[in-house]
């Protein structure tokens, strides 16, 4: 019996060696009855992925559930069938007589790795949407409402993803297959998410009551990584297209053309997400340790231009006016974060600080309406002229638009500002001489940067702007006065 249960206990150990095993067993059966190559071929392959994965998810620690497991294993087999696939495809460049001897492994693995990263991708993807609506819930009620773990959320994600993430970075670098680059992009992506959606949104503080986290601002802070990442790379790769030589690929990076298929898309949609991040954080800051929201203001300004100068560089390579507005929407809103980093930190709480943001909003959309609306009467000049570069010609309509949409957000926030005190839930009156007076200025400020657009640009959607201006002003004052006009009956 002792002996039984040991060799019991080595073959449960041993488990790695039943896919090698039954693989040559059944390739064997097949070639003796000359069953064709590429039928044994699949037989191996499947024998390999399904006597192989048990192992991986065994040898991982304990059980996350079956479909956290079934991606890690999944995860695992695509590396696998993917360096399989780089691995041939690499001696079938150095062999030019074996290319067709060979061509059977590399279809066969790279098919196996597209499925089995799809496979991953779908369950991870549902978790992490998951998470994401736990995170919103978290924040709209001011207290946690998740437990992490419940639904598969955890740590051991990122080995799923970065599997995947490696598959795509081996089977890119061996292919050169311009769309596992933009493949490469979204599984970057992910893993940022995962990453940074890992910390708790809410923690207690020490009087017991429930404190926001900076996990948010990391996650903003992640996705803002994304775009520059992928800039840099695709700059490197196309520098050094000779890495790769053609081999009956028209995806080829060897190719001369910057076109990356997908690539324009998928940064138009993760620089909105970082624009809306960002807004969310400009609009309820975070309060990060003694600096205050400082710091919040800081990060915000440097993610959104950071994402907006990459935007920029990819629009170099291939124009696309959504992910054009993407840019100049976020480097307007680095405009508009800029002069909150100077709002001083007090302890009279937000109902007193927030004025201050919006003067220093009002004032940051001020200057990027002039911006814009010099950079659109300019670049058209220059346009009919032809003394100026295609892409750059091409936003010249954009950055119109964007100096006329800076200027209605500049009036809404204004607005907010005037009415503040009005606000049944607001305490403050906010009518000190200094408030009023930087409040004037702001309001001033806009004024003459609405008259100097219409203008500049001769468009009569300016001078509505500026007649909306001349009596936001007025507003303005008039709400801080009239509480005490009985003093002046």
């Amino acid at each position: 019996m002792m002996t039984i249960h040991t060799l019991a206990n080595w073959t449960d150990n041993a488990a790695w060696l039943w896919g090698p095993v039954a693989a040559m067993t059944v390739v064997g059966l097949m070639r003796s009855r000359g069953v064709p190559r590429t039928v044994s071929r699949v037989a191996t392959m499947m024998s390999v992925s399904i006597f192989g994965g048990v192992p991986i998810a065994r040898w991982w620690g304990p059980s996350r559930g079956f479909a956290q497991d079934v991606a890690l294993m999944c995860g695992a087999l695509a590396l696998f069938w993917a360096i399989v696939a780089a691995v041939d495809l690499l001696r079938r460049r150095e062999d030019s007589s074996s290319t067709k001897a060979g061509a059977g492994w590399f279809s066969l693995a790279s098919s196996a790795a597209l499925l089995l990263c799809v496979v991953t991708v779908v369950i991870q993807a549902v978790v992490l949407a998951m998470r994401m609506i736990y995170v919103g819930f978290d924040l709209a009620n001011g207290s946690p409402v998740d437990r992490l773990g419940a639904y598969g959320f955890g740590p051991h994600g990122l080995w799923s993803l970065g599997f995947v993430l490696a598959a795509c970075t081996v089977s890119f670098g061996a292919s050169g297959d311009r769309r596992l680059g933009t493949c490469e992009l979204w599984c970057v992506v992910g893993v940022m998410l995962w990453a940074t959606l890992l910390p708790p949104v809410f923690v207690l503080n020490a009087t017991g009551a429930w404190a926001r986290t900076p996990s948010t601002l990391l996650v903003l802070i992640g996705l803002a990584l994304v775009l520059p990442l992928m800039a840099l790379i695709t700059n490197r790769v196309e520098r050094r297209h000779r890495w790769w030589r053609p081999l009956s690929n028209p995806h080829n990076v060897a190719a001369v053309s910057s076109y990356w298929p997908g690539l324009s898309l998928s940064a138009m949609i993760v620089a909105i997400a970082v624009t809306l991040l960002a807004g969310y954080h400009l609009a309820v800051p975070t309060l990060i340790g003694s600096r205050g929201f400082v710091l919040n203001a800081a990060v915000i300004t440097g993610t959104t231009g950071l994402s907006a100068a990459a935007c920029f560089v990819l629009l170099r390579k291939s124009w696309n006016k959504n992910l054009a507005d993407a840019g100049l929407g976020l480097s307007s809103l680095c405009l508009c974060a800029i002069p909150t980093i100077a709002v001083p930190f007090d302890q009279f709480g937000l109902a007193h600080r927030y004025p201050m943001i919006f003067n220093a909003m009002m004032i940051g959309l001020a200057v990027s309406t002039a911006g814009w609306a010099w950079c659109a009467a300019d670049w058209q000049l220059k346009r009919s002229t032809g003394s100026i570069w295609s892409t750059t010609a091409k936003l010249a309509s954009h950055a119109q638009r964007f100096a006329f949409l800076t200027g209605s957000l500049a009036l809404l926030v204004g607005l907010s500002m005037a009415i503040w005190p009005r606000w049944p839930s607001v305490g403050e009156m906010d009518h000190s001489l200094a408030r009023v007076s930087d409040g004037m200025s702001a309001n001033l400020l806009l004024l003459l940067v609405l008259l100097w657009c219409g203008r500049r640009l001769r468009a009569p959607a300016f001078h509505i702007l500026t007649i909306l201006s001349l009596a936001l002003t007025t507003g303005f004052l008039l709400v801080r006065v009239l509480p005490f006009g009985h003093r002046f009956g």
